[in-house]
């Protein structure tokens, strides 16, 4: 079947595969023989990370660890860390981060990446973590620049109360609009 099928077929038939064998899904044949009496094999893993290296999810485990070791946690409105929250979602930040897009879009606008960006400079999270190019980039520029201006909490607006003054009006009054 796959000898008639396009590239693109191919080429995403060939990932989901080495996706699968990364997460331990699917067991290959190699892995169905008992393992030999003796020592393991210089180039085992931890016993954490038993993914491939290189892979969506090898890396998407990578920046979950750091970013717990951060204390950034998702929650319903966004992220949260240390100093407050974000409103961008955990998902789609680890999508974005994790994954190229050819043809389609990103999860995140402009604004909530830089938001992103500005958290994992806050973290520290090495460069190497991030998977996707056009991200990677921006964080390399971000972090070359010098100064950084932190996350901080939106600042809600002040209403009047009953028992208070009113707030001053922003406007003066239009006469003119009333003749």
């Amino acid at each position: 079947m796959r000898r008639y099928a396009g590239n693109d077929v191919i080429n995403f038939l060939r990932k989901t595969d080495n996706y699968r064998q990364s997460l331990g899904l699917d067991k290959s044949e190699e892995d169905d023989v008992p393992p030999a009496a003796g020592p393991p094999p210089a180039t085992a893993r931890p016993s954490g990370a038993n993914h491939k290296p290189g892979t969506v999810a090898s890396s998407t485990a990578k920046i979950e660890e750091h970013l717990r070791k951060n204390g950034v946690k998702p929650i319903a409105d966004g992220v949260k860390f240390k100093d407050g929250q974000i409103g961008v979602s955990y998902n789609d930040m680890m999508e974005d981060l994790t994954r190229n897009y050819v043809q389609t879009q990103p999860n995140l606008d402009p604004k909530g990446r830089y938001k992103v960006l500005l958290l994992l400079k806050q973290t520290n999270m090495p460069i190497s973590f991030i998977r996707n190019k056009k991200i990677k980039e921006e964080y390399k520029t971000l972090l070359a620049q010098g100064h950084m201006t932190p996350l901080r909490p939106i600042a809600k607006r002040r209403l009047p109360t009953p028992d208070k003054t009113p707030i001053k009006p922003l406007r003066r009054p239009r006469d003119y609009l009333y003749k």
